[in-house]
């Protein structure tokens, strides 16, 4: 496994799996946790970020994401 383990939480579960160290199931829900922690952590990060006084322009998702940034830093550059 050695690098794959540092690549990132799909590549670290997946090749557990792959070498028979997890089944299917133990790997889809050791991943999905590790998604959902890792999204809670990154959540925390960016309140604290805020907490000191940073501003942090949020964009809707249901928006067009590429055209909205653009726009953000066409309007800060």
């Amino acid at each position: 496994m050695g690098k794959l383990h540092f690549f990132g939480l799909e590549y670290r579960f997946v090749a557990q799996y792959l070498q028979g160290e997890l089944s299917y199931n133990d790997m889809y829900q050791k991943l999905n946790s590790a998604i959902h922690a890792f999204a809670k952590q990154q959540s925390k990060w960016f309140r604290n970020i805020e907490k000191k006084g940073q501003e942090i322009h949020w964009i809707d998702k249901g928006e067009d994401l590429f055209d909205k940034a653009a726009e953000h830093l066409a309007k800060h550059l």
